[in-house]
């Protein structure tokens, strides 16, 4: 199925214009995600710049000039783990859709019998279940699965586990996403 992703409000939708919950809108829905900071706005517009930067890389079509001052620090953490790591990458923002369960996502990184997912923020309980949603929507649920934890000028690996039970987890969240979703609880 070919699956559209409107940048600016992150909602994915396929070709007759029908919403498709993401991997993360679903796991939101159980285990929502608050910045006590009060600076969400800034780490999420963040993160995005670091994934796009890094997507841009892997194309090879990354202009310098367009990388701000905040994100380089981990734009070089990501060089440094592209130096540890040399696995090819097969692809980058890749978009997945699982047609059995209606739900869609994107794939920091693909490479052969592993999905990679880039952070800026903390490891979360939830990094373990957004990589096996994403895993089950690409057919990959045996692959390995890393978490990168992007830091100014270095980064941290997480494999997590190979735990069956992940996938069980995440269709829970699916479930009260449905849920929330016809009482119209979702907060968006």
């Amino acid at each position: 199925m070919i699956v559209t992703l409107e940048e600016e409000t992150h909602t994915y939708t396929d070709k007759n214009g029908a919403v498709i919950p993401s991997v993360t809108q679903i796991i939101n829905a159980a285990f929502p995600y608050k910045e006590h900071s009060g600076n969400g706005e800034y780490y999420r517009d963040r993160g995005k710049a670091v994934h796009l930067a890094i997507h841009y890389i892997e194309k090879g079509t990354l202009d310098p000039s367009s990388v701000s001052r905040d994100i380089w620090p981990y734009i070089l953490g990501y060089f440094k783990f592209k130096k540890d790591f040399k696995y090819k990458t097969l692809a980058s923002e890749e978009r997945v859709y699982h047609a059995k369960y209606g739900y869609c996502g994107t794939l920091d990184r693909r490479t052969k019998g592993a999905i990679w997912d880039y952070k800026t923020g903390i490891n979360r309980y939830v990094d373990s279940v957004q990589l096996e949603g994403y895993a089950a929507a690409k057919g990959m649920r045996n692959a390995k699965k890393y978490s990168v934890y992007l830091k100014p000028r270095n980064y941290s690996i997480v494999e997590h586990s190979r735990d069956k039970s992940l996938f069980s987890v995440f269709l829970s969240c699916l479930q009260i996403y449905q849920v929330k979703k016809l009482h119209g609880l979702l907060e968006l």
